[in-house]
């Protein structure tokens, strides 16, 4: 369909017009969730409302889960330092210069 400059002028304004309703409605919504939240002591972590006993709790998992991947890394640089070092004593035995 061909609009002419008018209808479309008009066209243009509803959708802006729209537009900053559905932005005002949705702003509302949130700052009146946020303070319904605040009120009841909740706080937005990873996308979900906690209190902070909640919070805590996953930080510490958090942390004993870093704690475990930092130590296993440390066990396998270690095994591959001895086991390289266990393959450069056994081919010294095996091919003597």
């Amino acid at each position: 369909m061909i609009f002419n400059k008018a209808k479309k002028n008009v066209l243009l304004e509803t959708i802006k017009d729209n537009r900053e309703e559905i932005r005002r409605k949705i702003i509302a919504e949130l700052s009146q969730e946020q303070r319904k939240m605040d009120r009841e002591g909740r706080y937005p972590y990873e996308e979900l409302w906690l209190k902070l006993p909640e919070i805590e709790a996953i930080q510490k998992k958090l942390k004993r889960g870093n704690s475990l991947i930092i130590s296993e890394l440390l066990f396998l640089f270690g095994l591959m330092l001895a086991s390289s070092y266990g393959i450069y004593r056994l081919l010294i035995w095996i091919l003597p210069p």
